[in-house]
């Protein structure tokens, strides 16, 4: 079978070979595709050449544009198809390309990929699906992907008051759970949850909608979903990177040791309160490019770094208008309840009224309830309460901090114990 690329590519290599006196820019190269056959003119100058640079037209007797290396002309209508790769971490280039065979990659091989372009196929690193470019330290987000239903922008405060000071990037949906749209979400349909599952056939619509239920600064080893079994008991502190596949129940703290591994989802990798709210913590289960937010940030996007822990008797219907707009979605016994997030519209820094808000949610928390931690059970779940943690530990009782709502009420760094199993929504590192 014919293959133009490699006839090209030949075709270069000869030319320079058979002539080395000196380099010449030959005129354009015109490929034409005519009824499935390949009419190619080459047109060199014989004498000498080490290096080809030429201007290529595929798919017409048109002459490239002056600013083009390769221009694509066609009757036929299409596309150019990208690769299709599935790319599971933003900093290494796949094991498969061209010498490529393991993930130890160093700076020189990197260099040698600069400007490749693929379609990332995978919607959980980066911004989710879409057109990606390498440079030399990663793989960059272009465009064409899956936009809002991977991840939803809200402003951030790092104050009680004044103009907002930022945006945070969150995934729009629970971690574990289907990806799915803010709209998708809202119209899944209410279902009576049980205190239990047996099996993932039988949490299937609990999975999708809610995700996985993490016990606070454990990784992703089976015991977040909602179907694992229990264990009563500590895991001890040298096994807590490796703590086993099961639910621990019966203590406040899953991990022996009391305070010890407070970085465990954030802060600094030494045993002590973090100080560094923005670092992602060796047992963060959130992929690549996300963490657990802070209960700074979680704070910063209701009503500002500082501003009142609790916020109380608020109007579901009308919403609460703090950093970002709040509006809760009464699904009652049709759809799920959560809370629908709307963002200050892009030139508003101190938003107040409705009108300084976008008329789109960018996204929506579920209450999704917890998984008790004295017996494993299911409570909460789609009637009125939602339970996410922060990465952000207490040295006070074994607990850490989460974000807390009802219909009618926020409790921010409110201290819980770590080992209740909630919910998480990653944030982008930024």
């Amino acid at each position: 079978m014919f293959n133009l690329n490699h006839f090209l590519s030949y075709s270069f290599r000869r030319m320079a070979q058979l002539f080395d006196y000196k380099q010449l820019t030959p005129p354009p190269i015109h490929i034409k595709l005519v009824s499935g056959s390949i009419y190619l003119v080459l047109l060199a100058i014989t004498i000498g050449i080490s290096r080809v640079e030429a201007q290529v037209t595929i798919g017409g007797d048109d002459a490239p544009a002056t600013g083009s290396v390769l221009s694509l002309n066609s009757d036929t209508k299409g596309g150019l198809l990208l690769s299709n790769v599935y790319l599971d971490d933003l900093t290494k280039i796949p094991v498969g390309f061209p010498g490529i065979t393991s993930e130890d990659q160093d700076d020189h091989l990197k260099k040698d990929f600069i400007g490749a372009v693929v379609y990332n196929t995978n919607g959980l690193v980066g911004k989710g699906k879409g057109i990606y470019v390498w440079s030399d330290i990663g793989w960059n987000y272009v465009g064409g992907g899956t936009g809002s239903l991977d991840t939803g922008r809200v402003a951030y405060r790092n104050s009680a008051s004044g103009p907002i000071t930022g945006w945070l990037e969150f995934m729009t949906y629970n971690l574990g759970a289907t990806p799915m749209t803010i709209d998708e979400q809202k119209a899944s349909l209410y279902f009576n949850v049980p205190a239990s599952y047996a099996d993932e056939t039988a949490a299937s619509d609990f999975k999708a909608i809610y995700g996985d239920m993490y016990q606070w600064g454990r990784n992703t080893d089976g015991h977040e979903k909602v179907w694992s079994t229990t264990y009563n008991g500590q895991v001890p502190e040298s096994s807590y990177a490796n703590a086993g596949n099961e639910f621990k129940i019966g203590y406040a703290d899953w991990l022996e040791g009391g305070n010890s591994k407070q970085g465990r989802w954030g802060g600094e990798t030494a045993d002590t309160p973090p100080t560094t709210i923005n670092y992602k913590g060796e047992n963060d289960p959130c992929p690549p490019g996300f963490r657990v937010p802070s209960t700074e940030e979680w704070q910063g996007i209701v009503n500002g770094v500082g501003g009142a822990n609790q916020i109380t008797s608020i109007n579901a219907q009308n919403g609460y208008k703090g950093v970002n707009k709040w509006k809760w979605q009464n699904g009652g016994t049709a759809t799920i309840s959560g809370w629908l997030i709307y963002p200050p519209k892009p030139d508003v820094t101190n938003p107040v009224s409705d009108d300084d808000y976008e008329e789109n949610p960018t996204l929506f928390l579920p209450a999704a309830g917890w998984r008790y931690y004295n017996n494993g059970n299911l409570e909460d779940v789609s009637v009125k309460y939602g339970y996410y943690w922060s990465s952000t530990s207490s040295t006070s009782g074994h607990q850490a901090y989460i974000l807390t709502f009802n219909y009618e009420l926020f409790w921010n760094n409110y201290p819980q114990p770590r080992s209740f199993g909630q919910s998480i929504r990653c944030v982008r590192e930024h």
